[in-house]
Protein backbone atom coordinates (compact mmCIF):
# COMPACT_ATOMS: atom_id res chain seq x y z
CA UNK A 1 0.00 0.00 0.00
CA UNK A 2 1.38 3.35 -1.00
CA UNK A 3 0.01 6.88 -1.19
CA UNK A 4 0.93 9.46 -3.78
CA UNK A 5 1.98 12.54 -1.84
CA UNK A 6 2.28 16.11 -3.06
CA UNK A 7 3.57 19.29 -1.52
CA UNK A 8 0.97 22.01 -1.09
CA UNK A 9 1.29 25.42 0.46
CA UNK A 10 -1.43 26.52 2.89
CA UNK A 11 -1.12 30.04 4.28
CA UNK A 12 2.58 30.06 3.41
CA UNK A 13 3.24 26.75 5.18
CA UNK A 14 4.46 23.66 3.40
CA UNK A 15 2.05 20.73 3.86
CA UNK A 16 1.99 17.22 2.42
CA UNK A 17 -1.25 16.20 0.78
CA UNK A 18 -2.02 12.48 0.37
CA UNK A 19 -3.47 11.55 -2.96
CA UNK A 20 -4.74 8.27 -4.27
CA UNK A 21 -3.89 5.09 -2.41
CA UNK A 22 -2.28 2.44 -4.58
CA UNK A 23 -2.65 -1.14 -3.46
CA UNK A 24 -1.00 -4.18 -4.95
CA UNK A 25 -2.91 -7.38 -4.35
CA UNK A 26 -2.12 -11.01 -5.01
CA UNK A 27 1.54 -10.68 -4.17
CA UNK A 28 3.69 -13.75 -4.62
CA UNK A 29 6.90 -13.37 -2.67
CA UNK A 30 8.90 -15.65 -4.98
CA UNK A 31 7.84 -13.88 -8.20
CA UNK A 32 6.90 -10.28 -7.36
CA UNK A 33 9.79 -8.04 -6.50
CA UNK A 34 10.06 -4.28 -6.28
CA UNK A 35 13.12 -2.78 -7.88
CA UNK A 36 14.73 0.19 -6.19
CA UNK A 37 16.25 2.46 -8.80
CA UNK A 38 17.40 6.05 -8.78
CA UNK A 39 19.85 8.43 -7.16
CA UNK A 40 17.41 10.61 -5.21
CA UNK A 41 14.53 9.84 -2.88
CA UNK A 42 12.03 11.41 -5.29
CA UNK A 43 13.09 9.11 -8.12
CA UNK A 44 13.07 6.05 -5.84
CA UNK A 45 9.63 6.99 -4.49
CA UNK A 46 8.20 7.52 -7.99
CA UNK A 47 9.69 4.21 -9.13
CA UNK A 48 8.15 2.28 -6.25
CA UNK A 49 4.81 4.04 -6.69
CA UNK A 50 4.72 3.24 -10.39
CA UNK A 51 5.53 -0.43 -9.75
CA UNK A 52 2.81 -0.79 -7.11
CA UNK A 53 0.17 1.10 -9.10
CA UNK A 54 0.90 -0.83 -12.29
CA UNK A 55 1.04 2.39 -14.30
CA UNK A 56 4.82 2.44 -14.82
CA UNK A 57 5.12 6.21 -15.02
CA UNK A 58 8.60 7.64 -14.67
CA UNK A 59 7.66 11.19 -13.66
CA UNK A 60 5.04 12.81 -11.46
CA UNK A 61 3.37 14.39 -14.48
CA UNK A 62 3.02 11.03 -16.26
CA UNK A 63 1.62 9.47 -13.10
CA UNK A 64 -0.94 12.26 -12.67
CA UNK A 65 -2.01 11.99 -16.31
CA UNK A 66 -2.45 8.23 -16.07
CA UNK A 67 -4.38 8.51 -12.79
CA UNK A 68 -6.65 11.09 -14.44
CA UNK A 69 -7.27 8.65 -17.29
CA UNK A 70 -8.16 5.94 -14.76
CA UNK A 71 -10.59 8.32 -13.03
CA UNK A 72 -12.21 9.17 -16.37
CA UNK A 73 -12.65 5.48 -17.15
CA UNK A 74 -14.22 4.85 -13.73
CA UNK A 75 -16.61 7.79 -14.15
CA UNK A 76 -17.68 6.58 -17.57
CA UNK A 77 -18.26 3.08 -16.18
CA UNK A 78 -20.52 4.60 -13.50
CA UNK A 79 -22.42 6.47 -16.21
CA UNK A 80 -22.88 3.23 -18.12
CA UNK A 81 -24.25 1.50 -15.01
CA UNK A 82 -26.79 4.27 -14.44
CA UNK A 83 -27.82 4.23 -18.11
CA UNK A 84 -28.30 0.47 -17.99
CA UNK A 85 -30.56 0.87 -14.97
CA UNK A 86 -32.54 3.51 -16.84
CA UNK A 87 -32.83 1.19 -19.84
CA UNK A 88 -34.34 -1.55 -17.67
CA UNK A 89 -36.79 0.90 -16.11
CA UNK A 90 -37.78 2.55 -19.39
CA UNK A 91 -41.02 1.35 -20.98
CA UNK A 92 -40.74 3.02 -24.38
CA UNK A 93 -38.75 1.01 -26.90
CA UNK A 94 -37.47 3.99 -28.87
CA UNK A 95 -36.16 5.60 -25.68
CA UNK A 96 -34.42 2.33 -24.78
CA UNK A 97 -32.74 2.40 -28.19
CA UNK A 98 -31.53 5.98 -27.61
CA UNK A 99 -30.10 5.01 -24.23
CA UNK A 100 -28.42 1.98 -25.81
CA UNK A 101 -26.70 4.19 -28.38
CA UNK A 102 -25.42 6.38 -25.53
CA UNK A 103 -24.07 3.27 -23.79
CA UNK A 104 -22.33 2.17 -27.01
CA UNK A 105 -20.71 5.60 -27.41
CA UNK A 106 -19.50 5.53 -23.81
CA UNK A 107 -18.06 2.04 -24.30
CA UNK A 108 -16.19 3.25 -27.38
CA UNK A 109 -14.82 6.11 -25.31
CA UNK A 110 -13.71 3.65 -22.63
CA UNK A 111 -11.86 1.54 -25.19
CA UNK A 112 -10.09 4.65 -26.52
CA UNK A 113 -9.08 5.71 -23.02
CA UNK A 114 -7.89 2.23 -22.04
CA UNK A 115 -5.84 2.00 -25.25
CA UNK A 116 -4.31 5.38 -24.45
CA UNK A 117 -3.59 4.22 -20.88
CA UNK A 118 -2.07 0.93 -22.06
CA UNK A 119 0.15 2.64 -24.64
CA UNK A 120 1.45 4.93 -21.89
CA UNK A 121 2.26 1.92 -19.71
CA UNK A 122 4.38 0.14 -22.29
Amino acid sequence: LMHHKEISFVHGEQKWKCGISELKRDIRIDADTLNIQGQSMDVVYNGLLSQISGLFASTKEEYKAQVDLRKQIENIQKQIMTLQKRIKAEKQFNRQMELNTEVRQLRKEITLLTDKLNTNNI
